[in-house]
This record gives C-alpha cells, sequence and structure tokens, in this order.
C-alpha cells in the first residue's frame, strides 16, 4: 500500500519536477530548517522510486522525521541519520542531499542507485559516515569529498567508479575506514594519503589498475594499518604497482636479450626480481611505470626490439652512443607521450621510419651519427614541440622537406654530413 500524500503532495510533486533537473527545489525555502529537511527527503523519496522501497514507512506523511523509515533526528528536528541501506533504492542520489546540514551519517549502501556520487556531499560538514556500496555509482570520486573533515567512515566499494583516486581524500584526517574496493578505479594511489594518520581499515583491491605506488614511504603506512586481521599484508589491502603492468618488464627483457645483455658495460638487477626502478638505466614513475630509460654508453650490441612500444608511460629513451644495428623501429612512433629520443652514435641503417612524427610530446629527436638512408620524413615537421633535430653524418639524400619550416620551436638544427640535394627550404634560412 502506497504512503498517504496529505499536504506535502504539492511539495512532493514539486520535488519530482526537481529531481529531474537534479536541482534543490523551491520546497527548500520553507520557513524553519526542519522544514527544509522534509523536503529534501520527498526529494530523495521520489528520485529513488519510493513507492518500490523495501520500507517506507510514514514517508511523505505528517508524522514527524524521526517516525520515517530510516530517518533519526535531534531534538531540534534536523534530521541526523538517513539509515536506508538494503532497502531498494533505484535511481540517482539527489543532490539535494547536500542540504541536510546536520546529517552525520548516511547509509545507502546495498541498493540500485545509479549515476554519480554527487559532489554537493561535501557540504556536510559534519558528516561522520558516508555508506555508498554495492550501488552501481558511477563517474569519478568528487574530490569535494576530501573536505568532509569528521569522515570517520567511507566505503565506495562495489560500484562501477573510475578515474583515479582524488589526492584531496588526504585532508581526511579522521578517517579510520575508507574501502574503494571493487569498482573501476585505476592509477596509483596519491603519496598524500599517508597523512590519514587515523586509518585502521583500508581496501582499494579488484579495480581495474588502482595500485599502491613504488614508494618506501607509502609501503610502510600501508604495512602499519591493521585492516583487521590483515596486519601487513599489502596485497591484501591491493595491489603493488610493483606487479601491475608485466608487459614494462617484458619489453626490457626483450631489450636485454636483443642487445647481448650479459655483455653490457652495466648491467646491474636486470632480469632480477628488484623493482623496474632499480634497474640499470631505468627510472620508473609512481605508478611504478617505467617513464625513463637510459642506456648510453653501455656496449649494447644487436638490435631495438619493436617490444619497446609497449612503454607506454616512456618519455625518455636514450640508446645513444652503442653498437646497435638494424633498423629504427617504427613501432617507436606510439610511445605517444616520448619527449626525448637519442638512439645517436650507433650504427643503425634503414630509412627514418615516417611514425616518429607521431609523438606530440617529442622535443629532441637525436639520430646523427648512424648509417641511416632515404629521405627526410616529411612527418618530422608536424612535431609540434620539437627542439632540437640532429641528423647529421649519416647517408640521408633527396631534398630537405619544406614541412621542417613549421617547426616553430626548433632551435638546433644538424643535418650536416648527408647527401641531400636541392635547395635549402626559404623557412629553414635558404
Amino acid at each position: 500500500m502506497l504512503p498517504a500524500l496529505p499536504r506535502l503532495a504539492l511539495a512532493g510533486a514539486i520535488a519530482l519536477a526537481s529531481v529531474v533537473l537534479g536541482a534543490p527545489h523551491p520546497a527548500l525555502a520553507q520557513s524553519g530548517p526542519a522544514d527544509g529537511d522534509r523536503a529534501v527527503l520527498v526529494t530523495l523519496y521520489h528520485a529513488t522510486d519510493g513507492p518500490s522501497w523495501s520500507s517506507s514507512a510514514n514517508w511523505l506523511s505528517d508524522r514527524p522525521l524521526a517516525e520515517w523509515y530510516g530517518v533519526n533526528t535531534d531534538a531540534g528536528g534536523r534530521v541526523v541519520e538517513l539509515r536506508l541501506q538494503h532497502n531498494g533504492l533505484s535511481g540517482a542520489i539527489p543532490r539535494a542531499l547536500g542540504e541536510l546540514s546536520n546529517l552525520t551519517g548516511l547509509w545507502l549502501g546495498g541498493n540500485h542507485l545509479v549515476g554519480d556520487v554527487p559532489a554537493e556531499l561535501g557540504r556536510l560538514s559534519g558528516l561522520a559516515v558516508l555508506w555508498l556500496d554495492g550501488n552501481r555509482l558511477t563517474g569519478e570520486i568528487p574530490a569535494a569529498l576530501g573536505g568532509l573533515s569528521n569522515l570517520r567512515g567511507m566505503s565506495l566499494g562495489g560500484n562501477q567508479l573510475a578515474g583515479g583516486v582524488p589526492a584531496e581524500l588526504g585532508n581526511l584526517s579522521r578517517l579510520r575506514n575508507l574501502y574503494l574496493h571493487g569498482n573501476r578505479l585505476t592509477g596509483a594511489l596519491p603519496l598524500g594519503l599517508t597523512a590519514m594518520a587515523a586509518l585502521e581499515n583500508f581496501a582499494f583491491g579488484a579495480n581495474s589498475g588502482l595500485c599502491a605506488p613504488v614508494d618506501g614511504g607509502f609501503g610502510a603506512w600501508l604495512q602499519q594499518i591493521p585492516n583487521d586481521n590483515l596486519i601487513g599484508d599489502v596485497e591484501a589491502l591491493g595491489p603493488s604497482c610493483l606487479h601491475m603492468h608485466p608487459d614494462d618488464r617484458a619489453a626490457l627483457e626483450a631489450l636485454y636479450r636483443s642487445t647481448d645483455g650479459d655483455n653490457w658495460t652495466d648491467s646491474t638487477n636486470w632480469l632480477s626480481d628488484r623493482p623496474l626502478g632499480e634497474w640499470e638505466g631505468v627510472s620508473t614513475n609512481s605508478a611504478g611505470r617505467v617513464s625513463v630509460l637510459e642506456l648510453g654508453l653501455n656496449q649494447l650490441r644487436g638490435t631495438i626490439p619493436a617490444q619497446l612500444q609497449d612503454l607506454s608511460n616512456l618519455v625518455r629513451l636514450d640508446l645513444s652512443g652503442n653498437q646497435l644495428t638494424g633498423r629504427i623501429p617504427p613501432e617507436l612512433g606510439n610511445l605517444s607521450i616520448l619527449g626525448q629520443l637519442h638512439l645517436d652514435s650507433n650504427q643503425l641503417t634503414g630509412r627514418i621510419p615516417p611514425e616518429l612524427g607521431r609523438p606530440s610530446s617529442l622535443t629532441e629527436l637525436h639520430l646523427y651519427g648512424n648509417d641511416l638512408t632515404g629521405g627526410i620524413p616529411a612527418e618530422l615537421g608536424g612535431l609540434p614541440k620539437l627542439r632540437t633535430l640532429w641528423l647529421g653524418d649519416n647517408r640521408l639524400t633527396g631534398p630537405i622537406p619544406a614541412e621542417l619550416g613549421g617547426l616553430s620551436e626548433l632551435e638546433f638544427l644538424s643535418l650536416d654530413d648527408n647527401q641531400f640535394t636541392g635547395e635549402i627550404p626559404a623557412k629553414l634560412g635558404g
């Protein structure tokens, strides 16, 4: 049987229209704060299919709010707790909940809620418990939740939240329980989370790529979290970024084997179980991904493997001053955030791949001192950030592409000791 609709029926109808627009409805402007709370609850009822709730006793009635199912109030009649977990709520969480200024506890877990987590919940300055787990919530975790300075427990687990964890959550210094597991979150956890000194339970596993950064201080902080009986078990909390990206390790192993790694000048920790950032010449970012590979003047012999394209976080690749042979793999053009590519002073042959014109962040391209042939690809003229282009001391032929004149950031250009024909393009000073 549906709840009766006495004098609040009109407010309910207004609330229903407001929910569609996602904005607090005019009823919030009623005479007293408790009346404003009542209007917010009406909004919640209509937004989440109240007639289909498992229990909705007294909702939309004239009874005091404290007698509405799942509602607790203070002495002044203001709503302080909403306990509607496992109650068949469906639909989106209305932003109007951010108007319940006296709210200290919000339990909406185990329902069928969809849509995003409203950033307006960050206005609830007295909120101590936020339990939204086990729904179908999407979108990103709002950074505004980091302003809930009184929060003791937050569970967002078992939803479909995506993106990274906002660094602002590190401001929750009183937080004791944080559950982010079972979503689609990605990236490394922010180092600033270590400021949450009161944390007792923390789970972030079973996501799409969320991991603990490879950082000694962060690891020590994770290990001291009691997490019930899982003391010190980082993997029980969630995975380390160290183990999240096997493609990076496989690419490095391919380079080692392709370039006679056993006879490198320095191969410290290569092929070992040490973190990749401890392998000679390898630097990693906070997510444990390989970001820099510097093996210049290290007696590499052999060919450059195409598998290096799997180092998708690589920003600098320096293999200069070795004895590398064969062609430059066109697959290196798939390194979308590569900023510096140094393959100079080797024995590389073949043509310059036009694919090297793809990485829009490339600022340095050094290929001089090899045995490269053919023409300069016109595609190199499309590198918007390129500052240095060193192609000298090869066997390049043909005309110098006019497209190089479009390199507006170019500061240094070396084309000497080649076999070019034709005139120097006007934009290059010809």
